[in-house]
């Protein structure tokens, strides 16, 4: 009895010392003391798959995680890392150059959960055996100093199936010294081109990647090996002729520099009107009407060797000298289609002009044929563009 009467006369005060701990799973943690449960680690999933074989020399080694994707690293079978970049989807590696065929590679992941525990994961694969087919590809121009107007033009040793075209454009790496829109349009199943959406800037530097060695592009083929081209754009020249006045005015940034009088094409062989390309130049050609069916005894035969010729098409039109109609040049048109000049007046434009400079002529009676040469600029860019804009990396 006198403990009992303890117990009451402590009251509240001692009431919780008194009383049995609660067995019913309801108690909780004071505040302050709770822990907040660990993040799971994060999955990693890596292709190619450990084991896989026959692997393209130039994969794109794609990585799915849950989680904060930090590094992924590529070796090679003595353990030496692999140069390469993770595209900007940051879950895609890929190659800056070709693997090595028939060879084994390791790939190693990490990623972080959102506790920022890292977790890593790894994949062994085997690249491809030599192919026996290839498709090689050359660029029109890969270097030196290059006009305004240049389009980038890869030349492929095959044709290439329209299935397999995406893929080779996405494998094409462009950098400037200023980002530039440009589109790329293929004028045939072996002839890719890019464009930029308005002339280059004189002084932009050019380099091209064509990271194509070991892709599928169709027909059993894989591409030969990588491509580069490293280029700089030189001062802006264009000469602009007109049929009409027998002139071809040439400026230079814009500045008329020299007036030459000229003669274009006779009315039975006119010259091509459009906005043309310098493709090449060359001091000597051999001209013979026969590459094009006026062949030796044949009406309108000729084959004459010219000097100080600058090509503006395929089809065998140039700027070149021409002593034989100097009476006729700023006068009358009497050429096969070429602009005629003066031998000193020829030499002068051939010593100026560059791959990729303009050739504008007006008011004749025939027009330039769609990829007669590198027409790019005859075309709209709402009709460049139509296969999507691309804007270069910059450098």
């Amino acid at each position: 009895m006198t403990v009992a009467v303890a117990c009451v006369a402590a009251g509240t005060l001692v009431l919780s010392g008194c009383s049995k701990p609660s067995t019913d799973g309801d108690t909780k943690p004071a505040a302050g003391n709770q822990t907040a449960p660990k993040a799971a680690p994060a999955n990693l999933t890596i292709s190619p798959a450990t084991g896989a074989a026959k692997v393209s020399t130039r994969p794109s080694v794609k990585v799915t995680t849950d989680g904060k994707l930090s590094k992924v690293e590529v070796t090679d079978a003595a353990g030496k890392p692999v140069a390469g970049q993770l595209a900007a989807d940051q879950g895609t590696w890929r190659p800056d150059n070709q693997l090595s065929y028939d060879s084994k590679y390791k790939v190693t992941a990490t990623a972080a959960n959102k506790d920022g525990a890292e977790s890593t994961a790894t994949s062994d694969f085997t690249t491809m055996g030599q192919p026996g087919k290839t498709n090689g590809v050359d660029f029109a121009v890969d270097s030196g100093t290059v006009g305004v107007a240049l389009p980038i033009i890869l030349h492929f040793t095959y044709s290439v199936p329209e299935s397999m075209r995406k893929a080779i454009q996405d494998a094409i790496q462009i950098r400037t010294s200023q980002p530039v829109e440009g589109a790329w349009k293929w004028w045939s199943s072996d002839e890719l081109h890019f464009r930029t959406k308005d002339y280059w800037q004189p002084g932009t530097k050019i380099q091209v990647k064509a990271a194509i060695g070991g892709i599928d592009m169709g027909n059993g083929r894989y591409g030969k090996r990588d491509r580069t081209a490293t280029m700089t754009v030189g001062s802006k020249v264009n000469m602009e002729v007109d049929n009409k006045t027998h002139k071809a005015l040439v400026y230079q940034d814009g500045k008329l520099i020299k007036t030459l009088p000229a003669s274009l094409g006779k009315r039975s062989t006119p010259s091509s009107s459009g906005i043309m390309v310098v493709q090449e130049k060359r001091q000597v050609v051999v001209m013979d009407s026969c590459t094009f069916g006026v062949c030796k005894g044949q009406p309108g035969y000729y084959r004459e060797t010219v000097y100080w010729d600058v090509r503006y098409t395929d089809g065998g039109e140039f700027v070149h000298a021409a002593p034989w109609s100097v009476d006729d040049q700023g006068n009358s048109n009497v050429s096969h289609g070429c602009v005629n000049l003066s031998t000193s007046n020829a030499k002068w434009f051939f010593q100026l002009a560059k791959p990729g400079d303009i050739v504008h002529i007006v008011n004749t009676n025939a027009k330039v044929k769609p990829g007669d040469g590198w027409t790019d600029w005859e075309l709209s860019w709402d009709t460049i563009s139509k296969s999507g804009v691309v804007t270069t990396t910059q450098l």
